[in-house]
């Protein structure tokens, strides 16, 4: 799951509630709906890529790790 943006290099916009994260299981929802729908997020981390075509822009994602959780 993932946001993504394109910021210039060494931007990137802050991970808060309303970041929505696209996923082929549970599609575009935010943390809060993922838990909503039985989830839980096990690990958060930002990824970057240059982007070849545009120099000195930086694709930038929030990437997340969610369990179903079976409680």
């Amino acid at each position: 799951m993932a946001d993504s943006q394109n910021t210039p290099a060494g931007i990137m916009k802050p991970f808060e509630d309303a970041t929505v994260f696209r996923c082929k299981t549970t599609g575009a929802v935010t943390v809060a709906q993922l838990y909503a729908k039985g989830w839980r997020v096990v690990s958060v981390f930002p990824q970057s890529s240059l982007e070849p075509a545009k120099p000195g822009v930086v694709s930038v994602v929030w990437t997340i790790v969610a369990e179903k959780d079976e409680r």
